[in-house]
């Protein structure tokens, strides 16, 4: 994500602020924070007003709010067609699972974005074929049947079972 478009993102969300907290809020040094600053001034696509010595009320201007908006539209695109092949890649690995016999999967992983498209996935496919799933929060729940997938997509847990099947592979 761009720098400009993530100070812009949080400016959007609370424009009451300091280049401290940007610097948190974006993950990012408060010199660059700083330097992206001055260029969205120079560009006019911000103004502020000094509250205090350190909080600014920031403003996006017209302008900015233009750039604001193409840049949201690009990145929500990209983010989409991520999610889209996540779940592409998500439906064939449950797929060749149920061809190799797999019945039953098990959701291994963070609770995370990646983890909601495992499940969604599963629920959806639970209703086409004859699948269970659970989640597990440690390979000591799976039970004895070796007629089981567990799903995982943090690459921390890759080699974590021999039954292991990365959905993002």
């Amino acid at each position: 994500m761009d720098d400009k478009f993530a100070i812009l993102h949080e400016i959007s969300k609370n424009p009451n602020t300091s280049n401290r907290k940007l610097a948190k809020l974006t993950n990012k040094a408060v010199g660059t924070v700083n330097a992206r600053i001055h260029e969205l001034l120079d560009q006019d696509y911000i103004a502020f007003q000094r509250e205090n010595a350190r909080l600014f009320h920031y403003e996006i201007t017209d302008k900015g709010q233009l750039y604001y908006s193409e840049l949201l539209h690009i990145y929500t695109n990209q983010a989409i067609a991520l999610v889209d092949d996540a779940r592409a890649n998500t439906r064939k690995v449950i797929h060749n699972k149920v061809d190799e016999g797999v019945r039953q999967f098990y959701l291994y992983g963070t609770q995370d974005a990646l983890y909601r498209i495992a499940k969604m996935t599963l629920i959806e496919m639970s209703l086409e074929k004859d699948i269970l799933y659970a989640d597990i929060e440690s390979l000591d729940e799976i039970s004895g049947d070796r007629n089981h997938a567990v799903l995982i997509w943090e690459s921390k847990n890759t080699g974590c079972s021999e039954y292991a099947a990365n959905i993002l592979l």
